[in-house]
C-alpha cells in the first residue's frame, strides 16, 4: 500500500534479473510499473550493499513514479489498473494531478504503459561490450529508455533501441527473445512476432556477430504460464559457451551442442515456469571476469 493506492497481493522475488542490471561496477535498479512488485527490489538491498561494499561499486535507482492510473492505457479514468486497487476515499485526481490520461503514442494492444513516468524492468535490457540494447514498449517505455541512455552516457557506454520485423514488441523480455552464448554469437527466437528487424542484424552483422535462428521452446507446463514462447532462450550463460538450460528443450539442447558447441548443463526448471521466468531471469550476476 501506498498514500496513493494499494493492492491485495504482491508478485513475490523470484526474478531480480527484472529488477537490477549491473554495467562495470554500477549496479541499477529498474522500476516495474505492475503495483504488485512497487517494493521487490527491497528484499535484494541487504545483498547489494554488502555486494557493493565488498567489490567497492556503486548502485544507483531510476526514479520510482507514483504509478498512477495515468500510467495503464484504457485504465486512466476506472478503478481497474496492474494488479492494484484505488485507494479507499481516493479520487482519481488525488495524487495524479488532475485533467485527462496522458496522451498514448501507442497502441494499447501492444504497450502496457503510457508515457507518464518512466518505467523500465530490466530484462529488457542486453549488454554487449560498450553497448546495449532495449527494448521500448511492452514492460518499458521511451521515458526508461530516455533515463538510461543518460545513465549510461556517463559510463562510456552506448544505449541502442531493439527494434523488430513487426514493428513494436510483445510483452515478453528481451531476454527471452535475443540471447548471446559467447562474444560472437546470438541466438534469436523463431516466433515471427519476436524476429529482430533487418537494422538489427545488419548492425550485428557489422560488428562481427552470427545471428542464427534457434529451435521452438517445448516445455509448457500449465495454461498460467505467464512465460514467454522463446522461454528457451532464457538460459543462463556461465561463459563462452557453457549454457544452464531446462532439460526438457531438448531441441535446444541439441541444437547448443551440435550447431554451437555449447557445454550444456541441464536441470529440469519447469516448475517455477508458471511464476515467469526460466534461470536467466531467476539470477542475476554481479560480477564476471
Amino acid at each position: 500500500q501506498t498514500p496513493w493506492w494499494q493492492t491485495s497481493y504482491q508478485y513475490g522475488t523470484p526474478c531480480p534479473r527484472d529488477l537490477f542490471i549491473k554495467f562495470g561496477d554500477l549496479v541499477v535498479e529498474t522500476y516495474s510499473g505492475w503495483r504488485c512488485r512497487y517494493f521487490e527490489g527491497e528484499s535484494y538491498y541487504q545483498c547489494l550493499e554488502n555486494h557493493c561494499e565488498r567489490t567497492e561499486s556503486r548502485f544507483v535507482k531510476m526514479p520510482r513514479g507514483v504509478l498512477s492510473e495515468r500510467l495503464y492505457p484504457g485504465y486512466a479514468n476506472t478503478v481497474a489498473d496492474a494488479g492494484g486497487v484505488r485507494a479507499e476515499g481516493a479520487t482519481a485526481a488525488e495524487g495524479f494531478g488532475v485533467g485527462p490520461a496522458d496522451p498514448v503514442q501507442h497502441s494499447a494492444d501492444t504497450y502496457a504503459f503510457t508515457e507518464h513516468c518512466a518505467i523500465v524492468e530490466a530484462a529488457d535490457i542486453r549488454r554487449y561490450g560498450k553497448d546495449v540494447f532495449m527494448q521500448v514498449g511492452g514492460y518499458s517505455n521511451r521515458k526508461g529508455f530516455n533515463w538510461l541512455n543518460r545513465i549510461l552516457k556517463a559510463e562510456k557506454k552506448k544505449l541502442w533501441e531493439m527494434t523488430f520485423d513487426q514493428g513494436y514488441t510483445s510483452y515478453y523480455h528481451l531476454d527471452a527473445k535475443f540471447s548471446a552464448i559467447d562474444d560472437s554469437t546470438i541466438l534469436y527466437s523463431s516466433d515471427l512476432e519476436h524476429r529482430p528487424s533487418k537494422e538489427v542484424f545488419d548492425w550485428f552483422k557489422e560488428q562481427d556477430w552470427n545471428l542464427l535462428e534457434a529451435p521452438k521452446r517445448q516445455v509448457l507446463v500449465s495454461p498460467e504460464d505467464f512465460c514467454s514462447s522463446g522461454l528457451n532462450l532464457n538460459f543462463l550463460c556461465l561463459g563462452p559457451k557453457q549454457i544452464i538450460l531446462d532439460k526438457g528443450e531438448k531441441a535446444t539442447v541439441k541444437f547448443l551442442q551440435e550447431e554451437c558447441g555449447c557445454d550444456c548443463i541441464t536441470m529440469d526448471f519447469s516448475s517455477a515456469f508458471e511464476f515467469g521466468g526460466a534461470f536467466n531471469c531467476w539470477t542475476v550476476d554481479l560480477t564476471r571476469e
